[in-house]
């Protein structure tokens, strides 16, 4: 299993390293990860089934040399599944 996932996050290349000393674990909804940083609180669980819209951001996956743009539900989306160098696009001032 992957103990490590990387993304690009408010334009910084980001790496969670689920090692014993994580409190975060492969399973972590990206929802609960990005509210555990302080400039990250305006993203919202409303559902937590994704259904309702609340939480979703918008994901920028490399496709050859450009980007394919989606938008994803991150209260059903965990840390460790498809995330490894994604980019993910947060509303301004959340």
């Amino acid at each position: 299993m992957e103990t490590t996932v990387s993304f690009v996050l408010d334009g910084n290349i980001t790496t969670i390293d689920f090692g014993d000393s994580s409190p975060l674990t492969p399973t972590t909804t990206v929802l609960n990860y990005l509210r555990s940083l302080p400039a990250h609180k305006g993203v919202k669980e409303g559902c937590a089934e994704g259904d309702c819209g609340a939480c979703t951001v918008v994901l920028a996956e490399p496709t050859g040399s450009k980007l394919r743009y989606r938008a994803v539900d991150l209260c059903s989306s965990v840390l460790i599944c498809s995330w490894d160098f994604l980019l993910i696009e947060l509303q301004s001032g959340t």
